[in-house]
């Protein structure tokens, strides 16, 4: 293991709490029906699975205001899982 892979490995947790808790307060009160409708489970609770979807919501309208479809959404995963897999061999 490099200090690259080390470095990557903590970044990525870090990073999704942090948009986690940005997604937390600026949309605090904004719930989901789905959430309300089948609540939270075990690992995830409601406040973190309705802070989940107001992130996801954030994306995807970056993604509306940049002019992605979803299969181009779905090509830009494929190239990127590929190139990832061809740089891990």
């Amino acid at each position: 293991m490099t200090a690259f892979d080390a470095w990557a490995g903590l970044a990525l947790p870090v990073c999704c709490v942090l948009l986690l808790v940005v997604a937390a307060l600026q949309a605090p009160g904004k719930r989901h029906a789905r959430v309300m409708r089948e609540g939270g489970t075990i690992f995830l609770g409601e406040a973190i699975m309705h802070w989940g979807y107001a992130w996801i919501d954030r994306l995807a309208r970056v993604a509306l205001k940049l002019g992605l479809s979803a299969t181009a959404v779905s090509w830009l995963s494929l190239f990127l899982g590929l190139a990832s897999g061809l740089g891990m061999a």
